[in-house]
């Protein structure tokens, strides 16, 4: 097996950047690898041209990123995206998990088993 290298992996995705600058897989991964040697000003502008692009693989990586710096209103916004456009997968359920952890009405909703109106959060029972 083979170790992660960002420094070489960003060198690689430099390359194909310069030869498909508006490819959604190569903006997508020119985010993770600036993101994984912590440039996270340009690896934030690559996500967003991969968006724009239609990858949906970015819009859950932008959740993933704002939610790790603590900016709880922007990772909502791109994982209500992702739930909005993406496919029903694995990373479907996690955005919904995450979204439910900013917002308690759906952390309620979501847990089926316990939801009962004794244990609506203080705002919907006002």
């Amino acid at each position: 097996m083979q170790a992660r290298n960002p420094a070489a992996a960003l060198v690689k995705y430099r390359e194909a950047f310069a030869l498909c600058p508006d490819s959604p897989v190569v903006l997508f991964n020119m985010g993770n690898a600036l993101e994984d040697i912590g440039n996270t000003k340009e690896a934030e502008s690559f996500y967003l041209a991969a968006i724009s692009q239609g990858s949906l693989d970015a819009l859950f990586n932008l959740g993933r990123f704002y939610m790790l710096r603590g900016d709880t209103g922007h990772a909502r916004h791109w994982y209500r995206e992702y739930i909005r456009e993406g496919p029903e997968d694995a990373y479907k359920t996690l955005a919904r998990q995450y979204v439910g952890r900013f917002d308690p009405f759906i952390a309620w909703r979501n847990d089926a088993p316990n939801r009962t109106p004794e244990r609506a959060p203080l705002e919907l029972v006002k």
